[in-house]
């Protein structure tokens, strides 16, 4: 069961690779909501690394000509990208963290709202 377009912040497991989020002690946990990218997630018999479509701190991107154009002369590319045409402009996720005492802290409202029900 997940709520929908809601990711969470946690603290950093000490069992994920170093280069993953350097220097960041928490990372995000997102269940995509995207037939193909569930399929992947199932099919590897579970969760995956990975990053958002788009880098920090910049605009959401829906197609690939848009995500490849973000990156421009960049050193660091993706090793792999799925071309699954152009996508829906949804919202972004909601993000919550929840802190070390297990409290939880609205960061962005997305598309879910939380408020009812979390806060």
């Amino acid at each position: 069961f997940w709520l929908g377009p809601l990711t969470l912040i946690v603290a950093r497991s000490s069992g994920l690779d170093d280069f993953f989020n350097v220097g960041i002690d928490s990372v995000g946990v997102r269940w995509p909501r995207h037939d193909f990218c569930e399929a992947v997630v199932r099919g590897l018999g579970g969760a995956i690394a990975t990053t958002s479509a788009n880098l920090s701190g910049l605009k959401e991107v829906y197609n690939v000509a848009d995500f490849v154009s973000m990156f421009g002369g960049a050193e660091v590319l993706p090793d792999l990208i799925v071309d699954g045409g152009q996508q829906n402009r949804n919202k972004p996720s909601t993000i919550v963290k929840v802190d070390c005492e297990g409290g939880l802290i609205l960061v962005r409202q997305g598309e879910l709202d939380v408020s009812n029900f979390l806060f």
